[in-house]
């Protein structure tokens, strides 16, 4: 039998005004809040989680070569909502809710992503992995693609690898719920 105990003591903090996060540490890493127009994706190291509060978030760019560090295999970087679905990573069709680069070790978890129709030709999918390795995506809701689109929910693109996909709900394409394209060694489950 495995458990896993987490002790949290830590100080708190909290600013609206100056879009701060409010932060617990722990011996992991540290926890981070994030509520919309708040979020910052690069202060992020091995260790820490994002915790989304409920909202509505603008589409998130995580690129591992510019503004984002990898994770480590004892060590991810979790991105996750406080409340599974209520935070919602919401495009207008013009750039994925979701742009993951070159990243390692990370970790999203209950997140809602979505898209919406935008006639152009710069369409992406909802979810969009490029050349990454060993992320997690659990308990995520996707939705409704951009339809002007050839792209898929979640597209897992150009050597990403060792990534798996758990427990998670696809609803409203009208291609592909799920690419796997020029990439290998995922894992899609329940």
């Amino acid at each position: 039998i495995f458990s896993l105990l987490t002790i949290t003591t830590a100080s708190y903090w909290y600013s609206h005004t100056h879009g701060l996060f409010s932060q617990e540490a722990h011996a992991a890493g540290t926890t981070y809040y994030a509520s919309p127009g708040s979020l910052n994706i690069s202060q992020l190291q091995p260790g820490d989680t994002l915790v989304l509060q409920d909202g509505i978030y603008s589409p998130v760019a995580i690129d591992c070569t510019s503004n984002a560090r990898n994770g480590t295999a004892a060590a991810p970087i979790t991105l996750k909502a406080e409340h599974e679905r209520q935070a919602w990573l919401k495009s207008d069709g013009s750039a994925s809710a979701l742009y993951v680069n070159r990243c390692a070790y990370w970790v999203f978890e209950g997140l809602h992503a979505s898209s919406a129709d935008l006639n152009d030709d710069n369409g992406r999918s909802v979810i969009e992995v490029y050349a990454s390795n060993h992320l997690t995506f659990r308990r995520l809701l996707i939705d409704h693609d951009n339809r002007y689109t050839n792209g898929p929910l979640l597209a897992l693109l150009y050597d990403t690898t060792f990534c798996l996909v758990e427990e998670s709900e696809f609803y409203y394409y009208h291609r592909h719920g799920v690419s796997d394209f020029a990439s290998g060694n995922n894992t899609f489950r329940r």
